[in-house]
């Protein structure tokens, strides 16, 4: 705690000077008054707040009047960020190298490594963030989120390819078999950047093999490749925008005819056609993080059987909502199993496109549909023509939370949750699998000419499939039904 001679708290000060501007100038005097010595960490915690009250210049003459040889890293780090945002980068650069110089024997945690690499790409300094990256490269394996922070600056910045090189430089000279998930990040990168990393070696030699699997699989579903499948499938004829899909749902409504909304994410992409099942331990890392998602409270994972009924779904659908070319891309910077799961559902879409009866779309046009108050209309359309409202998901008491449900004649069917610990709380405690399930499909064969919204993860695209062969008609909400509730599973 900073005290001075007369008792005054200037820690305490400091933090009220956050809601006060008008204190913020007697507060400045009084510290630049103050004589005397500080504790280092007093020091840190007042230049902070001051850093956050005060202009860049302002901010500057303070820590200009406590800095000194011996100040701290994050000291340091503080300071250089005001003398960058008052555009003094010479002194910045200065301010860094003594920073960089220190930290050999104190060294600076990672959230205060993401912020100086940061600083660093902003001034864009080659040398400085080339000497962080590899000083601190054990300590970004050891911390995910720090490593794929840092990856997102660099594209920010425009400094990926730079930065690629540097860790994969140090990749190379580092044993990182005890680092899997960094070391998985990382190869993932290398494999999908435009860089030519050709010589990239087997990684950890065999060590990870979910990465030797990727790059065969890669070979023949590359970023450039995968998108071209995306092209020829939304320039086709049977492809709809969304007041067209509207349209289409609004007919089936009308004609009381079997009609299913399905869309394919990374999830279900990753379980359709036979590619992925050719590499051994890629399949079985996907089987368990469905265990982890889909099937967490199941009392097994399904058979075989299942899944060719998932394929079937897809294929019966009257439309299917497909990753657009974007997905692609974000998923090429960030997951590599989300890369799998976009890329391989598109293709399975692609290569049974002369065969598919049904329409595709973009898979975000649920959430459009919502935009142009779509759902907010089937109540009244509902009641006009007799039919009734059926909601599966796994919250309760929809009619009470959702307004427009308030006068719709509803039927709620509760399911298990996926996994996610924004709802898993409250979740049916009952297995979904075998149990919910087949309940749930014994109800759904039970009705006809209804309206289905239907958000159920995997699940979903068996339910709209039997929904769509008893005479309903089914949408496959995903995560929209949580937005409407206001939970971030997203």
């Amino acid at each position: 705690m900073s005290i001075s001679s007369d008792g005054r708290n200037f820690d305490q000060e400091a933090n009220e000077a956050l809601y006060s501007k008008d204190h913020k100038r007697s507060l400045l005097l009084s510290i630049m008054a103050m004589t005397g010595d500080l504790s280092d960490w007093p020091v840190i915690r007042l230049a902070t707040n001051i850093g956050v009250v005060l202009g860049a210049a302002e901010s500057l003459s303070i820590y200009d009047r406590f800095d000194s040889p011996e100040r701290g890293a994050n000291f340091l780090m503080h300071k250089s960020e005001k003398l960058i945002e008052n555009d003094q980068h010479d002194r910045a650069i200065e301010t860094l190298r003594r920073l960089a110089a220190f930290s050999a024997k104190e060294r600076i945690n990672v959230l205060a490594l993401v912020k100086v690499v940061s600083l660093l790409f902003r001034i864009k300094h080659a040398e400085l963030y080339r000497h962080f990256l590899t000083t601190y490269f054990r300590q970004l394996l050891d911390n995910p989120w720090a490593l794929n922070s840092i990856v997102r600056e660099a594209r920010d910045y425009e400094l990926f390819s730079d930065v690629i090189v540097i860790l994969y430089e140090c990749m190379k000279t580092t044993d990182v078999s005890a680092n899997s998930e960094s070391a998985s990040i990382l190869g993932f990168l290398f494999i999908t950047s435009d860089l030519d990393l050709s010589s990239v070696p087997a990684f950890g030699d065999g060590k990870n093999l979910l990465l030797d699997e990727f790059r065969s699989y890669y070979q023949d579903n590359r970023v450039e490749t995968s998108k071209a499948i995306v092209s020829r499938l939304t320039t086709a004829s049977k492809f709809l925008d969304p007041k067209q899909v509207a349209g289409k749902i609004l007919s089936a409504i009308a004609q009381r005819e079997g009609f299913s909304f399905l869309r394919i994410g990374d999830g279900e992409g990753r379980f359709v056609g036979p590619h992925l099942r050719r590499f051994p331990h890629l399949w079985s890392e996907t089987q368990a993080i469905a265990k982890r998602v889909w099937f967490w409270n199941s009392k097994e994972i399904p058979d075989a059987a299942f899944f060719r009924s998932l394929e079937d779904a897809y294929l019966n659908a009257n439309v299917i909502g497909l990753n657009p070319e974007y997905r692609i891309t974000l998923e090429s910077r960030n997951n590599l199993f989300g890369y799998l799961g976009v890329t391989n559902g598109n293709r399975f879409l692609f290569e049974h496109q002369d065969g598919y009866k049904g329409f595709t779309c973009n898979n975000w046009d649920n959430v459009v549909l919502e935009s142009m108050n779509f759902y907010r209309e089937l109540p009244n359309i509902a009641r006009q023509i007799g039919c009734r409202i059926c909601i599966i998901s796994p919250h309760k008491g929809l009619i009470s939370r959702i307004d427009w449900l308030a006068e719709a004649d509803l039927i709620e069917f509760v399911i298990p949750s996926e996994g996610h610990p924004a709802i898993v709380g409250d979740s049916l405690s009952e297995p979904h699998y075998p149990d919910t399930y087949h309940r749930c499909l014994r109800f759904i064969e039970s009705r006809s000419g209804d309206i289905f919204l239907i958000a159920a993860g995997v699940f979903a695209k068996l339910y709209c499939e039997a929904a769509r062969s008893s005479g309903n008609i089914a949408i496959d909400l995903g995560s929209l039904i949580d937005k409407w509730l206001s939970y971030q599973t997203r």
